[in-house]
């Protein structure tokens, strides 16, 4: 199997690595900041995909020559997640994970909106930009309580 692992840090995924090479699947490791999405505006769907190298052009990777994309995001959830978003829906690339569940996952305030608003049942949650009225929020929360975000 032709493996893709979107990730800022092959490092950090060598066991990931290892186990796929011991199992015969090729295994290539793309940093999604050295990418480029070419959008077309062909109803025919000529988008492709490149990585930046130190050559003259970037490399141009086939959807073909792809059988899984495996992301590792890390750092940079947003641009990351528009690259494998790019992948499958435009290049029709499999991933095992949907590309928008990194979006929404990596947004604590929108996870937890959402899961209240299907009826999950999420922890007493106050979310706020401001450092105001801390002793107003612990009486409603009760303790243990994170605050979280920039003091001003």
């Amino acid at each position: 199997m032709k493996i893709i692992c979107l990730t800022h840090s092959p490092v950090e995924n060598a066991k990931l690595a290892e186990a796929a090479k011991q199992r015969g699947h090729d295994i290539r490791f793309v940093n999604p900041a050295k990418t480029l999405q070419y959008i077309s505006e062909n109803e025919k769907g000529l988008d492709r995909f490149y990585l930046v190298t130190d050559e003259v052009k970037p490399e141009r990777i086939f959807s073909r020559d792809v059988d899984v994309v495996i992301p590792r995001i890390g750092s940079g959830v947003e641009y990351g997640s528009s690259i494998l978003r790019f992948m499958v829906e435009n290049l029709n690339c499999y991933s095992p994970n949907n590309p928008w569940g990194h979006v929404f996952a990596s947004n604590k305030a929108y996870t937890l909106q959402k899961l209240s608003s299907v009826g999950i049942k999420v922890p007493r949650t106050i979310i706020t930009e401001s450092p105001q009225h801390v002793a107003w929020i612990v009486d409603q929360i009760k303790l243990p309580i994170i605050l979280t975000g920039a003091i001003y």
